[in-house]
């Protein structure tokens, strides 16, 4: 059954996974969305809305919506599309900020550097210390945009 006209098919399955995560309380993810109080503004309800607004505003087939604050509502003011590792390193439970990031890089680059020992002085796993040494995630980019 087509109810949303000739929009591709990934931008109807986030309008609706959004709004399902906010309002069904049978969602898997209800806790973190609608049982914290987050909601989808009124005039994103009918997907034809949400559609124009997200295409006029860089959505892309791969990218995800991401709420800038995470304790804020899905709102146009309040949204945008990113990649899903831009996306991860925004969740509300990241422990991570860039500038950490940042730290754990430039430790993890030193000569001789244990990525154990600064796994344990920040938190982290000596695995995601290792991935961003590399680069593999929170990527140069990102820390500077934040700095």
């Amino acid at each position: 059954m087509r109810t949303h006209g000739r929009s591709p098919k990934g931008l109807y399955n986030t309008w609706s996974s959004m709004k399902d995560r906010c309002s069904n309380p049978l969602h898997i993810r209800w806790a973190r969305y609608g049982g914290r109080g987050i909601t989808v503004c009124p005039d994103w309800h009918p997907f034809v809305k949400f559609r124009a607004w997200a295409l006029s505003n860089g959505w892309k087939s791969g990218l995800e919506i991401d709420r800038i604050n995470n304790d804020g509502d899905y709102t146009p003011e309040n949204c945008r599309f990113v990649s899903k590792v831009v996306n991860n390193q925004n969740r509300s439970d990241t422990k991570l900020t860039a500038a950490i990031a940042a730290e754990i890089k430039k430790a993890a680059s030193a000569a001789g550097a244990n990525c154990h020992a600064i796994g344990r002085e920040y938190g982290v796993s000596k695995t995601l210390v290792r991935l961003i040494r590399d680069g593999k995630c929170w990527r140069e980019e990102k820390v500077e945009a934040e700095q």
